[in-house]
């Protein structure tokens, strides 16, 4: 019952109870209390105790009435908070800063973020908030592009957007590259990937010196290269793998990569990166063997020491003795 409500009928109850007493008995009573004296009539005596009655019931009612107000407000804001988490593990955006006043909501959200939550690209509530963000989501997800979108430079829906902006827009990709960084270190190696994969020469050699290069792009260039789409001088191989920090089978994979090359460029290629690279020198002797320049390849396999090159030495061995296996099953 509301208080209002409570207090128009309770005080129309007492006044009718007070007149009804008085309508058959007017007459007063005097009460001493200590050195006060009261004489009031015995209707007002009899209807005070109602009154107190009362009074105390309105704040007890009043008291738990505003404790359940407040109760109830932190589950409706703990309902919106909760709608706003939802959005954010949607979008993948942080949730730290959502904050949740009752046990119960806390209680859900921490089961969430334990949880793989796995978005039903069907999904549709009353909730036209979250029903936005999962047609953002799907639209994303699905390879279409969405325009303002407001997500932080390393959120991966931001990345997955833009990359489907540069499948969508190829040219988008010279935009990112002529301004770096305002954009996210990954989406501007995707920018230089899908400029490589377009292979346009001119666009290669206008961005290559201010990319970061590292193996995938690296790799990305020499199959270019490898196609005859660009060309390469040695300096600038070697400059491409220091860049990448080139390893001993990132050198093998180049081999690979190569092979079809002309035997005298291969050689010459993988002969200046052995004296630049320490880590070059066995895919240098891998393209000797491969191209059975036998006598090359065991001069120096013969000049280094005992531990090094124990397969390669391993697979000369054999073939000196008539075994045929392929090389690349000693690298």
């Amino acid at each position: 019952m509301k208080l209002k409500r409570y207090s128009f009928f309770s005080l129309v109850f007492i006044v009718f109870i007070g007149l009804y007493i008085y309508s058959f008995n007017g007459e007063f009573y005097k009460l001493n209390i200590f050195d006060i004296s009261l004489n009031l009539p015995i209707a007002i005596w009899i209807i005070l105790p109602m009154i107190a009655f009362y009074i105390s019931s309105f704040f007890h009612m009043a008291y738990y009435g505003f404790s359940n107000y407040l109760a109830v407000r932190k589950y409706e804001t703990d309902y919106k908070s909760m709608i706003e988490f939802l959005k954010n593990i949607v979008l993948n955006k942080d949730t730290y800063d959502i904050e949740f006043k009752t046990k119960e909501y806390r209680n859900i959200a921490n089961f969430i973020l334990s949880s793989n939550l796995q978005i039903d690209k069907s999904f549709s509530s009353r909730e036209k908030e979250l029903n936005s963000v999962v047609k953002i989501f799907t639209k994303i997800e699905n390879g279409d592009y969405i325009k303002d979108l407001k997500l932080n430079k390393n959120n991966p829906l931001y990345l997955k957007n833009f990359k489907n902006r540069l499948k969508i827009e190829p040219k988008f990709a010279i935009d990112i590259l002529k301004n770096p960084s305002e954009f996210d270190e990954k989406l501007v190696k995707e920018a230089y990937l899908k400029i490589i994969q377009d292979g346009d020469k001119k666009e290669i050699f206008r961005f290559i010196d201010n990319s970061k290069i590292d193996k995938e792009i690296a790799n990305a260039l020499f199959e270019k290269y490898k196609d005859s789409t660009i060309e390469f001088s040695v300096e600038k191989i070697k400059d491409i793998t220091n860049k990448a920090s080139f390893n001993r089978d990132d050198f093998i994979n180049l081999a690979n990569i190569l092979k079809s090359f002309e035997p005298d460029i291969l050689i010459s290629i993988f002969e200046e990166l052995s004296i630049r690279f320490e880590e070059a020198e066995e895919a240098y002797i891998y393209v000797l063997l491969q191209l059975e320049m036998i006598d090359k390849a065991k001069e120096i396999l013969d000049l280094s020491s005992e531990k090094e090159f124990l397969k390669l030495k391993a697979y000369l061995s054999l073939k000196e003795a008539g075994e045929h296996f392929q090389i690349e099953l000693f690298i």
